[in-house]
């Protein structure tokens, strides 16, 4: 299961200098990247010797923490609202093209691989995503967000994204 998805510019962990516990999700790069760790200790004295810091690292660990939350309540939700909700979620990381595979997409939405592919493909089909190998092309996302926004389209839409009766 993919918890989240970090931008170049974000720490991969905060919550570990408050427990002095090891971190409990595994981090994997999906590009070349440079990790640099900082000592708690370097970090509590900046926590106690400025408090934007520990303002700003600990808005970053609510964010989290409500993000978790959130996905948590999103298994919950239709197959076709979880993916739509997933894409949009991207969108405001990457913008409209998503450095993605569908199985990242699966991992993010807990739907299986299979499903995902089906339903992405009609959502290709509809004309609101175009895909090429690992990138997804947001072409349609109001109808994304309509799809959240309107009870009746998650009812009449099928797992390949087709509505019902097509």
């Amino acid at each position: 299961v993919t918890i989240d998805l970090l931008t170049p510019r974000e720490a991969i962990c905060g919550i570990s200098v408050f427990d002095h516990r090891p971190y409990s999700a595994t981090a994997t790069a999906a590009t070349d990247c440079i990790v640099v760790r900082i000592p708690s200790e370097q970090v509590l004295v900046l926590l106690r010797s400025n408090p934007d810091f520990g303002q700003r690292l600990l808005s970053i660990c609510c964010n989290r923490i409500r993000h978790m939350a959130e996905s948590c309540a999103m298994l919950y939700e239709p197959a076709p609202r979880r993916i739509a909700k997933a894409l949009l979620h991207l969108k405001e990381i990457f913008g409209t093209v998503l450095p993605i595979t569908h199985s990242e997409i699966a991992g993010i939405t807990g739907i299986r691989v299979e499903t995902t592919i089906r339903m992405m493909a009609g959502l290709k089909k509809r004309g609101w995503l175009e895909m090429t190998r690992g990138r997804i092309h947001l072409v349609q996302p109001e109808q994304l967000r309509a799809l959240l926004k309107n009870p009746e389209e998650k009812k009449a839409t099928r797992h390949d994204g087709r509505h019902k009766g097509n």
